[in-house]
């Protein structure tokens, strides 16, 4: 695709005026379309606080913006007897700005706007709305009309349609997003459903005081509140309860009756400039990027506004993406980067949602016996406090060996007063914005020439106290002071990425680069850890589900993942409730307990260890863990059954290791109560091996055959510690375990596959004839390289090397051969909305066997890869027809 632009942005509210100019003054080509014909010109947004001001100081014209603006010192919620509940301290400062300011909306965007356009890059086309949105896979193309507000009239423009095409996409287009809808993507609802009148009004001479605060009064009978629009105007806001009509509140009389009853104002006071319903809720959208389009502000996240931070939020959207943007466009960094924007930005937008909405919940108690406990909680000092300011947890925020942020990785980094070369004012007006670097000496001591590269290349820009800069107000020597550092590093956004002793700075800066996905001529590095969203996508609930992990633990993850918990960290801390269940049944003589304790904390070992597809420390750490877990399962199991029995008997769960070309391989086996019909060899792909497959085993047990549970070439301890990658014959390998199985004596032997070992089962059946069914489960025939980034790291650990050639021709010699059949009977699994796996990629596996007519298709029209949503049903579908097929081998064989 030819692109016509960088980045066109739909939507030009306070979001998508930050993010054009962010993109326009580094040089990006950036096209916005905005369906109203100029600036909304009305106070929608009235407070900023000081990392939000110092977001208009990097994108526009501060004095500009701020020209009406005024501090805010605290923000007061009283009682409908003038009583106060709760005060909200706002004064001080964040950022080089006070902390909180009242604003006047309009100077902001004049501001923003007259940079964005003086940057000679962004083309801003107002009164044009976009109607299409076409996604390739290079770029995307958006088509747009001459907007009216009459539909029909809109799409009778059809003959003035623009299409452009561009490599990015950002929809910035408000709560009611055209981009967030035509690309399907649903809103979570927290239940929030205020509608309060909003009345903005200009001050026609000064008010009493009490005007001057921001103060919310929570009277059962209709709440209401007032604040400041700045110096200038203020505004006035009241519930409008249940049933009752909005428009009877849009009447002038009403506001008129209501502002003179209220508080005793008229005419001669405040001329009102607004007066419109508004309904406020919490809304966030469950996913922020689309391939190459993005959302930001609301359409990303709506948030009541009962603290003030809806378009601070979406204003932080905005400078997010656009660093990571400019990386991801200048070449400098990979496309996984750009995965980490909703990683870091929707955990935070979620947790202002959820405090707004708790703050709201106290200034809508309509009910009077409600809000008389709510007022007795507040005196009693029973009510809870709200919680602190979020964070940023994740994405690019250097993290400890513990896998959790280090200490005050993701806070504000501090802005204060420094000279230099004669020039004096606030750090980012004197030295620079971007990335910056502060340390009390020189760095240089400590890097290295490609660590030094590093820094010059993402423009860094670094200030040595007291020898690059002047420290005039003394905010950086005492926050070094107060934190115990020496160096810290902030990025373009403010948030702060690292902060310690300048000999850790080397490995700050490393990991810096990995947590970039920096690309350079050699190594493209990779963040360590992929953001949470990345790893859901990869991990979905059904998946969780089908490997045996409690539905309780997968709504944790999910909650702990996007307040900004490790993955790794999180889901290894679900597990070891259940090995502390596990230890406390056994001791007790529960073993029944203790086994299903240990399968739930295996189930979230196997996710845990699945965020790092590379090989480690923390991955082989979490794998031994899980090997050590499974044993522990094993150990429990059969004292069970002697116990049970009162005889040694055979562990009905043990540990399998086989030599193979130089190395081990491993496996778990499991066998049946009583007796045994046969034993299925069940095979993973990519990531999900011998542990994961547990319930599949148990499918298969209760039928009386054994499983065995192989970890083949390139997988689980056969890779860690086996040493055994997929570049050896994996045919032979996978006749190894055959061998062990037929060894054993346990009747017939299948072969089950799921995914990429759908394959290595097929291709070892057409090879073997001692196979006697074999189960194809999602794979494809002809393997092929992914593009997703998980895939591709999978397939380099698999095989040992990033080169993609060498990958791709180590799929070609493991794939199904024209000439290969299979003389055994074949059942090939397909869901219909499997993503990875066509049908087409499957029928040569039916036609291997077609010489026979022994060949089953079995399609779930609804079935996910390898058949998630569908699993316990899969897997007695599958279990029954091993039963059948392995008797009948019996039979024609006679006993095993």
């Amino acid at each position: 695709m030819n692109h016509d632009y960088d980045v066109a942005i739909v939507g030009y509210g306070p979001s998508g005026l930050v993010l054009a100019s962010a993109l326009g003054k580094v040089g990006h080509s950036v096209v916005v379309f905005e369906r109203w014909p100029s600036l909304y010109g009305l106070p929608r947004l009235t407070h900023i606080d000081g990392e939000t001001a110092r977001i208009v100081q990097a994108v526009g014209d501060l004095d500009h913006a701020l020209r009406d603006a005024e501090p805010i010192s605290n923000y007061r919620y009283l009682n409908g007897r003038g009583e106060e509940l709760l005060e909200l301290d706002w004064r001080g400062s964040s950022c080089g700005h006070p902390a909180h300011l009242s604003i006047y909306q309009p100077d902001i965007e004049d501001a923003i706007d007259v940079h964005a356009r003086a940057s000679g890059h962004v083309a801003v086309e107002q009164g044009w709305s976009v109607v299409a949105l076409r996604p390739q896979d290079d770029g995307v193309e958006i088509a747009a009309r001459p907007w009216t507000q009459s539909r029909t009239g809109q799409w009778s423009h059809g003959g003035e349609e623009r299409v452009v095409r561009a490599k990015y996409v950002v929809g910035a287009d408000g709560a009611n997003s055209f981009v967030r809808t035509t690309l399907g993507i649903d809103r979570s609802d927290n239940g929030v459903d205020d509608r309060w009148l909003n009345l903005d009004t200009e001050r026609l001479r000064p008010l009493p005081d009490r005007f001057s605060s921001l103060t919310q009064y929570c009277d059962p009978v209709r709440g209401s509140m007032h604040m400041p629009i700045g110096k200038s105007r203020q505004r006035f806001e009241l519930a409008v309860l249940h049933g009752e009509d909005a428009a009877e509140f849009e009447r002038p009389e009403f506001a008129w009756t209501w502002l003179r009853d209220t508080h005793g104002l008229g005419p001669e006071d405040v001329k009102i400039l607004r007066q419109i319903v508004y309904t406020f809720q919490g809304r966030i959208a469950e996913r922020w990027r689309e391939g190459r389009v993005f959302l930001i502000g609301d359409a990303a996240h709506t948030t009541p506004p009962y603290m003030g931070q809806g378009a601070c939020s979406g204003m932080r959207d905005g400078l997010t993406l656009g660093w990571k943007l400019d990386l991801v466009l200048r070449g400098l960094a990979g496309d996984a980067l750009l995965d980490t924007y909703e990683a870091e930005r929707r955990p935070h937008a979620t947790a202002i949602t959820e405090i707004s909405s708790a703050l709201g919940r106290v200034a809508n108690t309509h009910d009077p016996v409600a809000a008389a406990a709510r007022d007795q909680a507040f005196r009693d000092g029973t009510a809870p406090p709200p919680p602190p300011f979020p964070i940023i947890g994740a994405g690019v925020v250097h993290h400890g060996p513990d896998g959790r942020p280090s200490a005050l990785a993701g806070t504000l980094v501090p802005q204060g007063v420094v000279s230099r070369d004669g020039a004096k004012g606030l750090f980012d007006d004197v030295v620079g914005r971007g990335f910056s670097l502060v340390t009390e000496a020189d760095p240089k001591s400590v890097l290295d020439a490609a660590q030094l590269e590093f820094l010059e290349r993402l423009d860094v820009t670094t200030a040595v106290l007291g020898r690059d800069i002047e420290d005039v107000d003394g905010t950086y020597a005492a926050y070094l002071r107060a934190n115990g550092i020496e160096a810290f590093i902030g990025r373009p956004d403010f948030h702060l990425f690292w902060a310690g002793a300048l000999a850790e700075l080397p490995a700050a800066l490393d990991q810096l680069r990995a947590r970039l996905a920096w690309r350079d001529d050699t190594v493209q590095a990779r963040p360590e850890l992929p953001p949470a969203e990345v790893l859901w996508r990869a991990m979905s609930p059904t998946r969780m589900l089908d490997y045996g992990m409690d539905y309780g633990d997968v709504l944790e993850l999910r909650r702990l993942t996007t307040a900004g918990t490790a993955w790794d960290v999180a889901a290894e801390g679900l597990a070891e409730h259940h090995l502390e269940r596990a230890a406390d049944a056994a001791r007790e003589g529960r073993t029944a307990t203790a086994e299903e304790a240990y399968r739930a904390a295996i189930a979230c070992l196997v996710f845990a260890q699945m965020a790092f597809n590379a090989d480690g420390p923390r991955k082989r750490a979490l794998y031994g863990r899980l090997t050590d877990t499974v044993s522990a399962l094993a150990a429990t199991a059969s004292a069970a059954a002697q116990r049970a029995t009162g005889a040694v008997s055979l562990p009905r769960l043990q540990a399998v290791e086989l030599p193979f070309a130089g190395g081990t391989m491993f496996g778990w086996l499991l066998r049946p109560l009583g007796p045994v019909l046969g034993t299925v060899v069940v095979c993973g792909g990519q990531s999900g091996w011998g542990p994961a497959y547990l319930g599949q085993a148990a499918a298969l047990n209760r039928r009386g055959i054994a499983a065995l549970l192989a970890e083949g070439p390139g997988q689980g301890r056969t890779r860690l510690d086996g040493g055994v990658l997929l570049d050896v014959d994996v045919r032979a390998a996978y006749r190894a375990f055959v061998d062990h199985a037929v060894g054993l004596g346990l009747g017939p032997v299948g072969l089950w596959g799921n995914s990429n070992g759908g394959l290595y089962a097929g291709t070892t059946a057409a090879s073997d004839p001692r196979v006697a069914a074999v189960c194809v489960n999602g794979a494809p025939a002809h393997p092929r390289l992914l593009t997703f980034r998980s895939y591709v790291e999978q397939a380099e650990a698999m095989l040992g090397t990033r080169d993609r050639a060498a990958i791709q021709a180590n799929f070609d010699r493991t794939a199904l051969r024209p000439e290969d059949r299979i003389d055994c009977p074949v059942l090939v699994l397909h869901g219909g909305e499997d993503p990875l796996v066509g049908l087409d990629e499957q029928q040569p596996f039916l036609d291997a066997a077609a010489h026979h007519g022994a060949a089953i298709l079995r399609v779930w029209a609804d079935g996910e890869h390898t058949i998630y949503n569908h699993s316990t049903e899969r897997s007695a579908v599958v279990a029954d027809w091993f039963a059948g097929a392995l008797a009948d081998r019996a039979g024609d064989h006679g006993p095993q």
